[in-house]
């Protein structure tokens, strides 16, 4: 973790000390929370980045649609490893769970894609709100 080399030898040995870090472990905590929300912040962006291109451009391929949605539905998943695994904003996880099974039923239901689209969008954007408003 980066918290970890901040503290470690390899960083702080060319140091004076008063000039090294020295996180305790409470702060090594804080910090990687912190990098898994700004993480998670840009997993989403991606993720209702490509949702957007579906809604906004109605003559896309549908091969470029499956793209964009497999990029999504990877990104929506990482940010919900990225929660789960710091045991963090378990609200923000299930908002992020449904946008994921959204996305994966439109990726099997052309006909209802763009009101499924919109769904995962609005949920992605609920779970942005939540990390956004701690981080």
């Amino acid at each position: 973790m980066a918290s970890g080399f901040y503290s470690g030898p390899e960083f702080n040995n060319p140091r004076a000390p008063a000039a090294r870090f020295n996180f305790t472990q409470t702060q090594r905590d804080q910090i990687a929370d912190f990098m898994r929300a700004i993480n998670t912040l840009q997993n989403v962006d991606v993720a209702q980045r490509e949702l957007q291109e579906i809604l906004a451009n109605r003559s896309d391929p549908a091969k470029e649609q499956e793209t964009r949605l497999q990029t999504a539905f990877d990104e929506t998943q990482d940010g919900i490893d990225v929660l789960t695994e710091g045991g963090i904003f378990p609200s923000a996880v299930t908002h992020l769970t449904e946008a994921r099974n959204l996305i994966a039923q439109a990726q099997g239901d052309a006909g209802n894609r763009r009101t499924l689209v919109q769904q995962a969008v609005t949920k992605l954007g609920q779970a942005r709100n939540i990390v956004a408003a701690v981080s």
